[in-house]
This record gives structure tokens, sequence and C-alpha cells, in this order.
């Protein structure tokens, strides 16, 4: 009977831990909303992305803003969870790099940053850098909010990240030990950012090379809004390291680094024409990681301002 009656005292201060915890969880998140960004695309990009947050949006208040540093579209969010009582509003880039003009721009826009630290852009999603050009930084004015903000990093070289490359490296993988692989990435305009996309990317290749067998990973970037110079020396270095591969007997395998499929993937194999290569155009999306990276940086960011 002893035993009985503690079995149950047991059960019942876990009980009243679990509702205390979940309590606890409540508050924490009571004020706390979640603005993921996106370049944007087509329908089946978009599509992709509102899948990715579907399985959060019922644990926690979470808006989707598309474009890259499209100032409406930011404003849009904002007010969408200003109206839903968020006092602090979490900003999460879906995008493939934290070292791009886009994401400090969209911190200028949203007073994360004192001033514009490269020549205005004003994109709508699914538009290129070519295409809207702003003349003057008086087009693009900070959003005014009473919340508190914070951006994350990008998706970068993590782990989740790595998973999927890897995942989309072996589903092509026949002789791991006598394959190159080729991760290519779409790149921003400028050398610096571009050194520092190439950086990152290299972290991911070391770990592919490792966990995946292969003989070597590399990686590149298309570069395809930078000036025409840049991007036929970015075309010719694709070429090139695809050449090489094959005059060494290596199988080829080229893995996009694109966020979702939307059109880059699908230039790719325009510019390794008449070359020899594995390539089936699988983006990261769709896959769980995404899901579970955007988690991650709510549960690592909750505390934090």
């Amino acid at each position: 009977m002893i035993g009985f009656k503690i079995s149950c005292l047991v059960i019942l201060l876990l009980f009243v831990s679990s509702i205390a915890h979940s309590q606890i969880d409540e508050d924490i998140f009571a004020d706390l909303g979640v603005l993921v960004l996106a370049h944007g695309g087509n329908e089946n990009w978009n599509r992709e992305i509102a899948q990715v947050v579907a399985p959060l949006q019922d644990r926690f208040c979470l808006e989707i803003a598309l474009g890259m540093a499209v100032p409406d579209s930011l404003e849009k969010g904002l007010r969408k969870l200003e109206e839903r009582r968020a006092k602090r509003i979490l900003v999460i880039p879906l995008f493939i790099s934290s070292y791009s003009s886009i994401i400090r721009q969209t911190e200028y826009v949203l007073s994360l940053r004192p001033e514009l630290a490269d020549e205005p852009l004003l994109m709508h999603h699914g538009n290129s850098a070519h295409e809207h050009h702003a003349n003057h930084a008086a087009m693009l004015k900070p959003i005014s909010t009473t919340a508190k903000l914070k951006m994350t990093g990008a998706l970068d070289n993590h782990p989740f990240v790595g998973e999927i490359l890897l995942a989309r490296a072996q589903e092509l993988s026949t002789v791991p030990e006598n394959e190159t692989v080729l991760l290519v990435a779409h790149g921003p305009n400028e050398e610096e950012d571009n050194q520092k996309w190439l950086d990152t990317m290299n972290n991911l290749a070391q770990t592919l090379r490792q966990q995946g067998g292969f003989l070597a990973v590399q990686s590149v970037t298309l570069r395809d809004d930078a000036p025409k110079e840049i991007y036929e020396t970015a075309r010719e270095d694709l070429r090139r390291r695809v050449l090489q591969a094959m005059q060494a007997n290596n199988r080829v395998l080229v893995i996009p680094f694109l966020l979702a499929s939307g059109g880059i993937e699908k230039g790719i194999p325009q510019r390794l024409e008449g070359l020899n290569y594995i390539y089936n155009g699988k983006t990261l999306l769709p896959h769980v990681n995404i899901t579970r990276f955007v988690e991650e940086k709510i549960r690592e960011n909750e505390n934090t301002f």
C-alpha cells in the first residue's frame, strides 16, 4: 500500500512539473514573434517555404516575408506579428549565406544596422539583382517598430545543411573513392563576400569528404548577378573543375547548393554543356532539416533579447 501511495505521489509530481514546464514555455514564447525571410520565387518555390514553417505554426507566432530586403514585405510581416501581440521579433533568414549585400540591407531596413553598407537594392521576390537597382538611399528607410528585433545568421555551414548535401551526393554516388563532388552555389557580387561564401562552403566540403568517403569535394559559386566579366570567369571556373576531374577519370557529381528549385538549378547543365557529370538538380528543399534549423534558431534565441 505504501509503495502504491509513493508511486501515485511520483506520478502527481511529474504531472505538476509537466504543467509548470509547459506554462514556462508559454510564458517564454507569449510575446515572441518569428519572421522567416526567404528570397521567394514561383508558386512551387513559395509553397516549399510554406511547408518549412507549417509544422511550427501551431507552436510559435510566425510569419513569412518573401523578397530580398524588400521593405514593404518586411514591414508587412512585422505588422502582422505586432497585431498578434509580439513584443520581441526574431528574424531568421533562410538564405544560403550570411555574407551578402542583401543581408546587410535587411539589417539596415530593420534598424539593426545604423547605415547602408552597399549600394541600395530594391528587389521583389523572383527578381534578380540586375533588375531593380535604386539610385539613392532615400528609397530605403528603416522600419519603425516598438518591438525588440534580433536577426540570426543564415544557413551557412550549419550541420543540418551538411546532412542534406551529404544525402544529395550519396543519391548520385556509386564509387565515392573515385568521385569528385562539386557544390555549386549562386554566390554574391562582391569579391570579399564571395570569398567568405567559399570559405563557409569549404567547411561543409571538408565534412562531406570525410563523412561520404569522396575523393574530393570542391566549392564554386555561379555569381549570376555579377558584372559580365565576373560571371564569365565563374562560368569558366566551373567548367574547368569538371574537365579536370574528367581528365583524371573521376566521376563528377554536381550538387546545387540552393535553397529551393526556382530556375538557377536548370542553368547549371547549360553551363556544363558537352561535359560528363552526374546531376539531378535536387536542392536543399524539400527536407525536414530546414524546419529543424528554424526551430533550433528559435530555441537558441528565445531568452537572448
